[in-house]
């Protein structure tokens, strides 16, 4: 979660331009600037309008999953 970069995101690109790239609702990009937390599957659109946009977009602005997150809940499963 990175809230400073999600709204700086939001409010570089606007609000209008990402619903529209992504065939969203503007209460998802709403959501994503309340919660700090873009959804993963929207890094690849977000990130070619932040490039095109010059401003930086960092992962950390995403909620992927950690590596580490599903491993271990893969070995609770295998117990």
């Amino acid at each position: 979660m990175n809230k400073p970069a999600v709204q700086n995101i939001i409010d570089t690109i606007g609000q209008e331009a990402i619903c529209v790239r992504l065939g969203i609702s503007d209460h998802a990009v709403r959501h994503a600037k309340t919660t700090g937390s873009f959804a993963a599957l929207w890094y690849d659109a977000i990130d070619q309008m932040c490039i095109e946009a010059g401003i930086p977009c960092p992962r950390s602005a995403f909620n992927f999953k950690s590596p580490a997150v599903g491993a271990a809940a893969r070995k609770g499963e295998a117990a």
